[in-house]
């Protein structure tokens, strides 16, 4: 990975139990340029996604929460 660094908000309109949380945050950390990802305790429909923008667009982390069968959007966009 670069010394690149970014992060993007998604909004998660499912809600996850416990284990569905932490298999998708797993999920996402094992990402192509993906350092982290966070789904936030207090409000579990969001999660941040700290990422290096040189290896992977927010567009294709997008895709990756999508494509699991969840409704997701970036936020601030």
């Amino acid at each position: 990975m670069s010394n690149y660094t970014a992060d993007v908000l998604f909004h998660i309109d499912e809600t996850l139990d416990d284990q569905g949380v932490n298999q998708l945050e797993h999920d996402m950390a094992f990402q192509r340029g993906v350092r982290t990802a966070c789904v936030n305790c207090d409000n579990p429909h969001l999660m941040l996604v700290d990422y290096d923008p040189m290896e992977v667009k927010a567009q294709a982390l997008l895709g990756a929460l999508t494509s699991r069968g969840l409704h997701a959007e970036m936020v601030g966009f």
